[in-house]
């Protein structure tokens, strides 16, 4: 019973809200805007790893983490 309940959880509650959540943010948006957000996610997801996991990255995931933020800045400075 719990490991259906769980499937449920994260399935349909987790997964069905954050579509949901995802869809209406870039609804309201320009395309390019959408790519640059869809960045924060891997990003996201190493920070969120070392503050509650208490993870360790390796340098390789810093150096992309780096990546995403320089990306994210040059495509959301206006071009001349």
């Amino acid at each position: 019973m719990v490991d259906w309940m769980a499937l449920i959880w994260y399935g349909i509650i987790i997964t069905a809200l954050a579509f949901i959540l995802w869809y209406a943010g870039i609804k309201r948006c320009e395309a390019s805007m959408a790519a640059i957000f869809s960045g924060t996610m891997p990003l996201t997801a190493i920070v969120l790893s070392v503050l509650i996991l208490k993870e360790q990255p390796v340098w390789s995931q810093w150096v992309g983490s780096l990546m995403i933020v320089t990306g994210m800045i040059l495509s959301g400075q206006k071009r001349l």
